[in-house]
C-alpha cells in the first residue's frame, strides 16, 4: 500500500514538475 502510494506521489511529481514551487525557509523551489 505505501508502495503504491509513493509510485503514485512520484508520477504526481513527475506531471507537474516545473510547474509548482515550494515555499521553504531558502525561498521557492521549483518541483
Amino acid at each position: 500500500m505505501k508502495m503504491s502510494d509513493e509510485q503514485k506521489l512520484h508520477e504526481c511529481i513527475e506531471k507537474y514538475r516545473g510547474k509548482w514551487e515550494i515555499k521553504t525557509d531558502w525561498g521557492y523551489i521549483k518541483v
